[in-house]
């Protein structure tokens, strides 16, 4: 048989790694704020469990970890002896760092939408469980002040490359949401259109010898103003991508010239000048 100690710190171990397993069952460990940007701008919110696109990998990871943590526990407090309790603290420092990967925010801000993931009360929770599991291994096994140094630095490191990995995985799923850059763009004649390069430089829009103005971007809108052809005139249009790194323009709005400007700009493919 254990001492009383060690057998009440694997008790808390197994009450922890039961809790975190059922709490990763419970919708909402991060809130997932989108801001949608365009003519002003909109908020989305969703919620996101442990087992959702962005709670994978690192806090499904810190789920299953303290799973395996609560079944070790039980096994040597059934089995006596049948595995060294030394063993677990490794393993649950790691699920603690995976656990508070989660609680800092990440964001990602693209061209047309702002992501931030930021932590709720669930996620809160089973951090709070993975550190009172961390306590009652600790409490069990009585390592060496060398080995809580030890412990301290796995939680640690963990948590910064849980974190880090979090940040990238954002990153990568939403990408910028950019289509269009400063530069140049070139339209083959087509549909009664002819030949035309748009070039977007320095908050300036110019339309071959056509059109010109200044241009404000907001997300995937772009609007141009003060045209000397229609100066009273405010045009919106969605500039999209296109294969081979063109763009085209989708209007939203535009009366230029009884839509005379809409009707160029939105003709065939801009194809992106070498």
């Amino acid at each position: 048989m254990y001492p009383r100690r060690v057998t009440l710190g694997l008790l808390l171990s197994i009450a922890a790694g039961l809790g975190v397993a059922a709490l990763s069952l419970v919708p909402g460990w991060l809130e997932h704020t989108r801001q949608v940007l365009g003519e002003g701008s909109r908020w989305v919110l969703t919620v996101q469990g442990a087992w959702e696109r962005e709670g994978l990998p690192v806090l499904g990871a810190g789920a299953v970890a303290m799973v395996l943590v609560a079944g070790a526990a039980a096994l040597a407090v059934a089995r006596p002896r049948s595995i060294r309790v030394g063993w677990l603290v490794p393993l649950v420092a790691v699920a603690v760092g995976l656990l508070v990967a989660g609680l800092p925010p990440v964001a990602q801000h693209g061209h047309s939408t702002g992501v931030t993931l930021s932590a709720r009360w669930p996620l809160a929770l089973a951090a709070g469980l993975g550190v009172a599991a961390l306590a009652g291994v600790l409490l069990a096994a009585r390592p060496s002040q060398i080995a809580l140094v030890g412990v301290v630095t796995v939680v640690v490191a963990v948590t910064i490359g849980g974190w880090g990995g979090r940040f990238v995985q954002l990153h990568l799923i939403e990408g910028t949401g950019q289509f269009w850059s400063q530069g140049s763009y070139t339209r083959a004649a087509t549909d009664g259109q002819p030949t035309e390069t748009v070039s977007l430089r320095a908050g300036n829009v110019t339309v071959g010898d056509r059109w010109s103005g200044d241009y404000e971007p907001s997300g995937r809108v772009l609007s141009i103003v003060d045209d000397p052809a229609c100066p009273d005139v405010r045009a919106s249009y969605f500039v999209n991508a296109a294969p081979g790194g063109g763009i085209t323009w989708v209007m939203i709005i535009d009366t230029c010239e009884n839509g005379a400007r809409a009707a160029d700009l939105t003709t065939g493919v801009w194809v992106r000048d070498r």
